[in-house]
């Protein structure tokens, strides 16, 4: 099951179904201001494009490659070494399951409701 579970993933990476996140509405009034000082007014729909993200060579080496064994293991830096990547606190022994969403990976967009 974990060979398929990691294809299925790899398949959604690669040719996701979802070519940007579920939307999200900002529902602080006063609206939000991200890091560069953009002001986002209250009620705007805001939602990732997941391509450019799931094509990061940062994230996934060979991003345009189709590696079916690629989420059998903990993701690695191009030298080989382990880092802080967001999906290695996901990655157990056995892998990460399709399921999981994180910041470099929204199959199924990510945060709460995903």
């Amino acid at each position: 099951m974990l060979t398929l579970d990691s294809i299925l993933r790899e398949s959604m990476r690669l040719w996701g179904f979802v070519s940007r996140g579920v939307l999200k509405t900002v529902v602080v009034k006063t609206g939000i201001y991200l890091p560069d000082g953009t002001h986002i007014p209250y009620r705007t729909k805001i939602g990732i494009h997941a391509y450019p993200l799931h094509h990061d060579a940062d994230f996934y080496p060979n991003p345009t490659e189709f590696d079916g064994l690629r989420f059998c293991k903990p993701p690695t830096n191009k030298d080989g070494t382990s880092d802080n990547h967001p999906e290695n606190m996901l990655g157990k022994e056995n892998g990460i399951p399709l399921v999981t969403t994180s910041a470099s990976f929204m199959g199924f967009s990510h945060g709460k409701h995903a």
